[in-house]
């Protein structure tokens, strides 16, 4: 027998101890005394690890699954816009033909004037300066359809939300004409200020208001209203409405008017309001429709005011 305290007293090695020497008091290794517990606390340390390691790798395919989401309702959004400008082409020519028709015969006319003995150098100035108005005019138009029909990243900024409903309104006009559509606007003061991109909410403008306007094909013409609004709903948010004097929605589609693919219109693709629904939730606003009590339904969307605007 030897006592394990006195070999290490001793500095003596224990292997040189015979081999059936019986060693007394010694130390018992932790992992005797607890091997349960330790194998316990290991298996619990193995789990979470590989847990983490689970979720790490989840929310890197979370994080790439949303990339291509945001992509593809991206790609489809600007599909959209591209068919919406394919359906105003008529109003689009319309509105340049306009100030062309217009530099055409002011040319003509400022021709003969200075052809005069003596030139009429005034009213020949006064020519220009109209040829100049209609080509800034001609202008803004190319600009509006280029800023709608450019593929690019979300640019959310302060913006006029009353000047964006106006030049909207604008690429509108010849189309309601066309379709015996009076469109008119009634936009209250102060919003100035709201924050989205410029881009997109006309998207969702032209959206519900071509809505509207296919919504009233089979009513007389003299009933065939569409009203764009747009008021401070509270201190945070700005609220447009369309209202046009339709038959409303029906009941069976209002509670999902938003989802993709499902439409009231015959060959309709049910993707519009679905797009339009995507875009202002994008931008931390809310859309919903209400049908009229006398008649006609009424589509709103609010977006949030710049936060250093808020009142």
């Amino acid at each position: 027998m030897a006592d394990a305290r006195e070999l290490q007293r001793w500095s003596l090695d224990k292997k040189k101890l015979p081999a059936d020497c019986e060693i007394r008091f010694a130390e018992v290794p932790i992992w005797r005394h607890y091997w349960w517990q330790m194998a316990l606390i290991l298996a619990v340390v193995v789990a979470q690890t590989v847990l983490i390691a689970t979720l790490l790798v989840n929310r890197r395919h979370r994080r790439i699954a949303e990339a291509e989401l945001h992509k593809r309702s991206s790609e489809t959004a600007h599909m959209n816009r591209r068919v919406v400008m394919g359906e105003l082409a008529a109003s689009i020519a319309h509105e340049l033909n306009q100030p062309l028709g217009a530099i055409y015969n002011n040319a003509g006319a400022a021709q003969l004037l200075i052809r005069r003995d003596p030139p009429a150098l005034e009213t020949v100035a006064e020519i220009l300066d109209d040829i100049k108005r209609d080509d800034k005019h001609a202008s803004e138009v190319i600009g509006r359809i280029r800023k709608m029909l450019r593929k690019t990243a979300t640019d959310v900024r302060e913006l006029d939300l009353n000047e964006t409903i106006a030049d909207t309104v604008k690429l509108l006009g010849f189309n309601a004409t066309d379709k015996g559509v009076s469109l008119r606007s009634d936009l209250q003061p102060g919003l100035a200020h709201a924050r989205a991109d410029r881009v997109q909410v006309q998207q969702v403008i032209l959206n519900l208001v071509l809505n509207a306007i296919e919504a009233m094909a089979d009513k007389p013409q003299k009933d065939r209203n569409v009203v764009i609004k747009s008021r401070r709903a509270n201190a945070e948010e700005a609220e447009v409405s369309v209202i046009d004097s339709g038959s409303g929605i029906p009941l069976d589609l209002l509670s999902r008017i938003f989802e993709p693919f499902v439409t009231s219109k015959e060959g309709g693709m049910g993707l519009g309001l679905s797009i339009s629904h995507t875009i202002i939730e994008a931008h931390g606003g809310r859309i919903w429709a209400e049908n009229l009590p006398a008649g006609g339904a009424v589509i709103r969307f609010t977006l949030p005011f710049d936060a250093g605007q808020r009142a």
